[in-house]
């Protein structure tokens, strides 16, 4: 029973791994396809090449759930509205700001609805999000908004596929699509079912 245990134990952190390394290759595939787009879209780095999402490595029970980054986003800018400095991206909060957004959902996803279903699978959202607002004047760059979205995901996640943040102190809106995280097999699947649309709502 001990083998057992010990096995048991290798494999689940081995599993929670490999797909870690999974969903981190598929975000560096849809970052090297945007880059090449016309808009040359830059990946989001608010505190470095990383991604945002709620973790902890507190004891209280609540904080003991999120030891592992069960969900997390990244973001894509056109080149030419925001700057690097130091390794990180500054892109500033205006009415004109846009950015392509991208959630991943890896666990608890049993906790939300899509167009009023249950979502019953690890699933990627991925849309347009506008109109961004600070919750206070020194918060000036969306690379900031993006931490405080993660705070308030109940209302992020209220009525999808629209996003509509205007009642919280985290001010965005948008309308994300879905598609299941293992669907995405291969480049094609890639292209044919999140970047092509992606870019679709983009630049309509």
């Amino acid at each position: 029973m001990a083998r057992k245990m010990v096995d048991d134990t290798g494999n689940a952190f081995r599993y929670v791994q490999q797909l870690y390394d999974e969903v981190a290759t598929l975000v560096r595939e849809i970052e090297g396809t945007l880059m090449e787009q016309p808009e040359s879209f830059l990946i989001g780095r608010p505190a470095g090449y990383s991604i945002s999402g709620r973790s902890s490595t507190g004891l209280e029970q609540q904080n003991v759930n999120r030891w592992l980054t069960r969900r997390f986003a990244v973001f894509f800018v056109e080149e030419e509205i925001t700057t690097t400095r130091a390794g990180q991206t500054i892109t500033p909060i205006e009415d004109s700001t846009r950015v392509l957004y991208l959630r991943f959902l890896m666990d608890g996803f049993q906790n939300f609805k899509y167009g009023g279903e249950p979502i019953t699978e690890p699933t990627l959202l991925f849309g347009v999000i506008t109109h961004p607002r600070s919750p206070n004047s020194k918060r000036t760059k969306f690379e900031q908004l993006m931490g405080d979205i993660e705070y308030v995901e109940p209302k992020l996640m209220a009525r999808l596929p629209e996003v509509d943040l205007r009642e919280t102190y985290v001010g965005a809106r948008g309308h994300l699509n879905r598609v299941g995280l293992f669907e995405l097999k291969d480049p094609e699947t890639l292209a044919r079912l999140v970047i092509e649309p992606l870019l679709a709502q983009y630049r309509a």
